[in-house]
């Protein structure tokens, strides 16, 4: 029978705390899956956690993008379905 663990946080935590969190969280990880792959009775075990990934946070000033013509708008919405010319 297949389980799934998930380890995650809803904490809203700052930028310096955020790397201390992915730490965090990468422990608790790795020691649930230890303490999976110590019982004769599982088989498969794996972590989405044992892989660093990097990423990119956008800190966008509103009024800044707004001089630049960028809308939050833009972002929200999904681009109109291209027009198709009639015969």
């Amino acid at each position: 029978m297949p389980i799934q663990v998930m380890i995650s946080s809803q904490q809203d935590v700052g930028a310096t705390d955020e790397v201390r969190d992915i730490h965090t969280l990468r422990g608790l990880a790795n020691q649930a899956e230890s303490i999976l792959r110590s019982s004769p009775f599982t088989t498969r075990v794996r972590s989405d956690w044992d892989v660093e990934s990097s990423g990119i946070k956008l800190e966008i000033d509103p009024d800044r993008a707004n001089l630049a013509g960028v809308t939050n708008m833009m972002w929200r919405t999904p681009p109109p379905p291209p027009s198709v010319a009639s015969p």
